[in-house]
């Protein structure tokens, strides 16, 4: 009789670890693209805000301070992001915390400044901010794993 000191070949992935894998890298494509479009959206509202001659339309139309401190964040994200390698699991436990707080910031003082000033909610600004925020909590919780370098 022989015995084999090989380790036994890796079994095959089944199909829930399978899919787990596409939303896991899904998810992590979103969270880019999504980084990648707000700071894209916001510009172009910032410089469309610029460009008006009219003092009036320029208040209107520029991006609040708020969306440029998101913009800011969202980048060191990015940039958090890119070296994940180095940085085991702390860029999914930032994007679930800035993630969650950003979310419930736009969403409660939009609704008091709905509530007290009926300005309209929610505008398209905040929609995008959602959108990122969203995208921010599913790479959180569905993310790549997270995977330790020895040596």
């Amino acid at each position: 009789m022989i015995i084999s000191r090989d380790p036994p070949p890796p079994a095959a992935p089944s199909r829930a670890a399978s899919a787990l894998q596409r939303l896991r890298a899904l998810a992590a494509w979103n969270f880019v693209a999504s980084i990648v479009g707000a700071i894209a959206w916001f510009a172009w509202q910032g410089v469309s805000g610029l460009m008006q001659a009219d003092p009036a339309r320029l208040r209107i139309n520029r991006v609040p301070l708020g969306a440029a401190f998101l913009v800011i964040i969202q980048i060191v994200l990015l940039l958090l992001y890119r070296r994940r390698g180095e940085l085991t699991g702390m860029v999914r436990v930032f994007a679930l915390l800035l993630g969650t707080i950003q979310l419930l910031q736009s969403v409660v003082v939009g609704w008091i400044a709905y509530s007290v000033y009926e300005q309209p909610f929610p505008t398209a600004v905040q929609e995008v901010g959602w959108y990122l925020c969203a995208s921010n909590l599913l790479f959180a919780l569905v993310g790549p794993p997270v995977t330790r370098r020895d040596g």
